[in-house]
C-alpha cells in the first residue's frame, strides 16, 4: 500500500460517492449537503502502490482552527464542550475513513490509513482528533477503542434516524499501539 497528501478536487467523483454511501448507511435525510469536499479538509489517499492512480481508499479531517467560528461550528462542540477537551489550535476532526469495498473487512488496512492520517495531522500540529460513528456501528466504536480512543458523546442529530457516538483521540496513543506499529511497518513509509 501506498498513502499520499491527494487533492480533493481530483478525486472529487470518489469523494462524493464514498460520502454519499456512509451517509445512506446512517439514514441521514440531507445527504447531498454533506457529501462534497471540504474546502479546507485535508485528504490522505490510499492506493496499491506508489505508481497506482487508482484511489482504494481515502481520510478526510480538517483543523477546527480552520473553522470560522473554530469549535462553535462543528455539531459535535453543541454535544460536548470540546474546549474541556483540548485547545482548539491542537484538536481535528476525522470526518471519513473509507475503504472501497474490497478491502473494507481488512482491519490493517484501516489502521494503517489512520495511523497515516494521524501522521500527516502531527505535521500540522494536531495533538487529538474527534471521530464519529454511528451509533449501532460497534464494530467501528471497538476499532476507536482499540486505538486508544475514549468515547465523550453519544446524542442523535435531526437529519438522521438514529444517533452518534463520538470518540476522542490521542494522536501520540494511537501511534504507539502496537497494532498501529505493526501495520504501519507491514505497509512501509510513503509520503
Amino acid at each position: 500500500m501506498h498513502f499520499a497528501a491527494i487533492c480533493p478536487k481530483a478525486y472529487s467523483g470518489e469523494i462524493m460517492t464514498a460520502r454519499k454511501g456512509i451517509l445512506s448507511r446512517w439514514g441521514a435525510t440531507s445527504i447531498d449537503q454533506h457529501s462534497s469536499a471540504l474546502d479546507c479538509g485535508h485528504y490522505i489517499g490510499m492506493f496499491r502502490n506508489e505508481d497506482s492512480k487508482e484511489l482504494i481508499g481515502f481520510s478526510e479531517y480538517y483543523l477546527y482552527r480552520d473553522l470560522e467560528d473554530g469549535y462553535g461550528a462543528s455539531y459535535i462542540q453543541q454535544h460536548v464542550n470540546l474546549r474541556t477537551i483540548g485547545r482548539v489550535e491542537t484538536m481535528a476532526h476525522i470526518r471519513t475513513i473509507y475503504l472501497t469495498p474490497s478491502y473494507r473487512r481488512r482491519f490493517g488496512d484501516y489502521v494503517s490509513l489512520y495511523a497515516y492520517t494521524a501522521q500527516d495531522a502531527i505535521i500540522h500540529g494536531i495533538e487529538q482528533t474527534t471521530l464519529s460513528t454511528h451509533l449501532h456501528d460497534t464494530e467501528l466504536q471497538r476499532l476507536y477503542v482499540r486505538m486508544g480512543g475514549t468515547r465523550i458523546a453519544t446524542f442523535n442529530q435531526p437529519q438522521l434516524l438514529d444517533g452518534i457516538t463520538v470518540y476522542v483521540l490521542h494522536l501520540a496513543d494511537l501511534l504507539s499501539q502496537p497494532v498501529a506499529r505493526r501495520c504501519m511497518r507491514k505497509v512501509g513509509p510513503s509520503r
